[in-house]
């Protein structure tokens, strides 16, 4: 999974909720996991004074959807066989490990022959 989030966002308490979480996963071993979280939401266009103007710290959106995710909770950039890679690069290559069970296949393909 890919988390984001804000120190100052008061709606969800990040470190009573998604913070735990990741440190959970971690603790757990789980594979893939990354965590972009920040200090504030700032106006990154310069629209509104730049990094003056802070928004909500619930609106993390911001930077998701600028793709400007590119760190994990360490510090350290998320990367993907090797390379750095923002948020939208690294969903775009996820995709679902599906298991098939050959017996069953087989079952089911050897009913269709009877009525």
């Amino acid at each position: 999974p890919k988390m984001l989030n804000i120190r100052d966002n008061y709606t969800t308490v990040p470190e009573t909720t998604v913070v735990r979480l990741y440190k959970r996963l971690i603790e757990a071993r789980a594979k893939n996991v990354h965590f972009s979280y920040y200090d504030h939401v700032v106006d990154i266009t310069g629209f509104y004074r730049g990094d003056n103007y802070h928004y909500n710290g619930h609106w993390s959106w911001v930077y998701l959807h600028a793709n400007k995710c590119k760190y994990d909770y360490d510090g350290s950039t998320i990367k993907l066989d090797g390379r750095p890679v923002t948020v939208m690069e690294w969903m775009a290559a996820q995709h679902k490990q599906i298991e098939i069970n050959t017996s069953l296949l087989r079952r089911n393909s050897s009913r269709r022959g009877s009525p």
